[in-house]
């Protein structure tokens, strides 16, 4: 092996010890983002029931709330 070709592999063994870490950060955030994204969605839904139940149970409201 050439000296050029070490100094690459120390070079690529290097930026897989600097990327490995940031690659599980990145896969925790993304879950942390898939639940939180689920969570909203959910919320949404049961809100947006919410706001039809309204209507049905007070169709003069003139608010504008709903």
């Amino acid at each position: 092996m050439c000296p050029y070709e070490e100094q690459t592999d120390q070079v690529i063994n290097a930026d897989t010890a600097w990327i490995t870490p940031l690659t599980h950060k990145v896969a925790f955030f993304k879950d942390e983002l898939d639940e939180r994204r689920r969570q909203l969605n959910d919320d949404l839904a049961y809100f947006e029931l919410k706001l039809k139940e309204l209507d049905r149970l007070d169709p003069l409201d003139f608010t504008g709330l709903a």
